[in-house]
């Protein structure tokens, strides 16, 4: 693959991360606090991912 197309995709999922952990952030300063656990668990998911698909390269 290209080095700038990893490049943009490192910065976007590095993007998505940031936006998930801001809304975590906001839930669970928000009167439900629990809400907050949606959006962590979807972080965890995408981590387990991207694990998962690196070791399957190597």
């Amino acid at each position: 693959m290209n080095k700038s197309i990893k490049t943009f995709a490192l910065v976007g999922l590095f993007a998505t991360i940031a936006v998930i952990v801001y809304i975590a952030g906001k839930l669970a300063l928000s009167d439900s606090p629990l809400g907050a656990l949606v959006p962590v668990g979807l972080l965890l998911l995408i981590v387990v991912a991207y694990i998962r698909f690196n070791d399957k390269k190597g």
